[in-house]
C-alpha cells in the first residue's frame, strides 16, 4: 500500500505482537497512533519506527482498563481530529492459574481489557468507518480461543469471545464496505507463551508450530489489508491442528489443555 495521509491505530504497541503489528504497517506505509501504558517505551519506540520507515508516528498513552484512560484516549483523538482508516485492537494479557485461586481483581481487568477495551473501541471506529464509508478492523484474537482453558479459563473465553465478536461483525459491516478479521496466532516466540504454555508444543514439532513476532504480524497484515479474511490463522501447524482438535473428544480436549498449563506460575503477560 503506498503512503496515506491516514492513520492506523494500533492498542498494546510497545511490545510482542503489537510492536510486530507497528513495524509491519509502518513497513507498508501506513502511518501510526500507538497506544501503550509505558510513555518513555512508546516515545522510543514512535521515533525509532518514524525514522526507519519515513511515516508519521503519534502516540497516547493509556491503560485501557480504566474506564477515564478510555474517555481520554477517545477525547484526544476527536480533539486531533486523526484521519483514521485502521483499528488493530491488539492490547490484551493472560493469567496462568486456577480460576478461584487467582486473585480476582486481575481476572476482572483481563475481562475489562481483553473484551471490554476491545468492545468499546470496535463501536466508536465502526461508526466513524460508517461515516467515512470505508475502514478495516483487526482483532487480535488467538488459537486458544477455539479451545476450553483450564488453568487459564478467563483468557481462553475472552479469546472465543473476540473470535466470535469478530466474525459477527464482519458480516454486519460489510455492507458499509468495512474489513473486520480476526487474528488468531498460535504459540509465539513471546515471553507471554512461554508463560502459557503453549511452548510445550514445540516438542511436536518446533518449526510447524513456533512462529516469530515478525511472521504473525505480516499474516495480520496480508489477511487484513490483501486477502480480507474473516480469520487469520498464521502457519500450516496451526491451521493443521485447529482442524484435527474438531475430532477431539471434549475431554480429551479438556486434558490435553490441563496438561500444556497445570505446571505454570500465575504471572500476568501481554500479547
Amino acid at each position: 500500500m503506498k503512503k496515506t495521509s491516514y492513520y492506523t491505530i494500533i492498542t498494546g504497541a510497545s511490545s510482542g505482537i503489537g510492536l510486530a503489528l507497528a513495524n509491519e504497517f509502518a513497513k507498508n506505509g501506513h502511518n501510526l497512533i500507538l497506544v501503550a501504558r509505558r510513555e518513555e517505551l512508546l516515545k522510543e519506540i514512535s521515533a525509532q519506527i518514524s525514522l526507519k520507515n519515513k511515516v508519521s508516528v503519534e502516540y497516547i498513552v493509556a491503560d485501557l482498563t480504566k474506564p477515564s484512560d478510555m474517555v481520554n484516549l477517545q477525547s484526544e483523538l476527536q480533539k486531533k481530529d486523526y484521519k483514521i482508516n485502521i483499528l488493530v485492537n491488539n492490547a490484551g494479557f493472560g493469567l496462568v492459574g486456577e480460576f478461584s485461586e487467582l486473585e480476582l481483581k486481575v481476572q476482572q481487568d483481563m475481562i475489562d481489557l481483553n473484551i471490554k477495551a476491545l468492545v468499546d473501541l470496535s463501536y466508536y471506529f465502526a461508526r466513524q468507518f460508517k461515516n467515512q464509508g470505508f475502514g478495516w478492523i483487526m482483532n487480535v484474537s488467538s488459537v486458544v480461543g477455539f479451545l476450553p482453558g483450564p488453568y487459564m479459563a478467563v483468557y481462553y473465553a475472552s479469546k472465543n469471545f473476540v473470535t466470535s465478536f469478530s466474525l459477527a461483525l464482519a458480516q454486519e459491516l460489510k455492507q458499509y464496505n468495512i474489513v473486520v478479521t480476526s487474528l488468531c496466532p498460535g504459540y509465539t516466540d513471546t515471553k507471554f507463551q512461554e508463560t502459557s504454555g503453549m511452548d510445550k508444543l514445540s516438542k511436536f514439532g518446533k518449526s510447524n508450530f513456533v512462529a516469530t513476532t515478525e511472521q504473525v504480524a505480516q499474516s495480520g497484515y496480508q489477511g487484513l489489508i490483501e486477502r480480507s479474511e474473516l480469520i487469520t490463522i498464521p502457519g500450516f501447524g496451526n491451521k493443521l491442528m485447529l482442524w484435527l482438535i474438531k475430532f477431539v473428544p471434549v475431554r480429551i480436549k479438556l486434558a490435553l489443555v490441563d496438561y500444556l498449563q497445570n505446571s505454570k506460575t500465575a504471572t500476568p503477560n501481554s500479547h
